[in-house]
């Protein structure tokens, strides 16, 4: 959950500054943005390692489309720090090594 508050003041330069009636030449806003986070798991059993592997690949692929789908906000300078999804590594079937054992 995340609270965002933000308080402005506008007004009208030299008007906004006389005393008593300044007031009717300056506003002020605030605004507050509530952000909620939901994830909802769903749980899939899978019994082969061929299931398995198809469902990554299509999630991975859609992820993947999904990211150099998007557009930033920023259209006049481009960002060279966006991190970008890796390629897909291989499997066993396409030439690659076994997937690596974290030991610790």
């Amino acid at each position: 959950m995340q609270d965002q508050y933000n308080a402005g003041n506008s007004k009208i330069p030299l008007l906004g500054n006389i005393p008593f009636i300044g007031s009717l030449f300056r506003s002020e806003n605030k605004t507050r943005t509530k952000t909620n986070l939901m994830v909802f798991l769903r749980p899939v059993i899978v019994r082969d390692q061929t299931t398995a592997t198809q469902i990554a690949n299509t999630r991975y692929a859609y992820l993947r489309q999904q990211q150099y789908g998007s557009q930033s906000d920023n259209r006049l300078i481009k960002d060279q720090n966006v991190p970008m999804m890796p390629p897909k590594p291989l499997g066993p079937s396409e030439g690659g090594g076994p997937p690596a054992q974290n030991m610790c």
